[in-house]
């Protein structure tokens, strides 16, 4: 009897997408319970691995699991690690992104309220 074969699923929460027409494990979220169960993302919407449109929300989803050559093959080893670097790599770019905004939002608040302050002075002395 050989050892049993461990593998990581690794859950997306962060809103990106799998890649169109591509089954994974999804985690629906029903009024009462979530459930996994298989799905993919059409490029339009969520479909239930039965084919028919998930009116559900989701909460997560996963790859499929390799099986119990995940520990075994040495390429799909390789795949796997070059797929977890590059998600952390995008991850730490789309926080980059985004506080990237929230500094040029705040920017351009500074800005448009330093040009109300120059004008208010102007204002002020052509009336004096």
């Amino acid at each position: 009897m050989s050892a049993p074969v461990k593998e990581t699923i690794t859950w997306v929460t962060d809103g990106s997408l799998p890649d169109s027409d591509e089954t994974v494990l999804v985690e629906w979220i029903y009024p009462e319970a979530h459930e996994v169960w298989p799905g993919f993302h059409d490029g339009n919407e969520w479909i239930s691995a039965e084919g028919y449109p998930a009116f559900m929300q989701v909460a997560a989803w996963a790859r499929m699991p390799v099986g119990t050559k995940a520990e075994t093959d040495p390429e799909l080893v390789r795949l796997k690690t070059d797929a977890i670097q590059m998600r952390a790599i995008i991850g730490e770019q789309g926080a980059m992104i985004n506080r990237l905004q929230v500094m040029l939002q705040a920017a351009q608040e500074a800005a448009a309220q330093a040009s109300g302050l120059i004008v208010a002075d102007a204002i002020a002395k052509a009336c004096r």
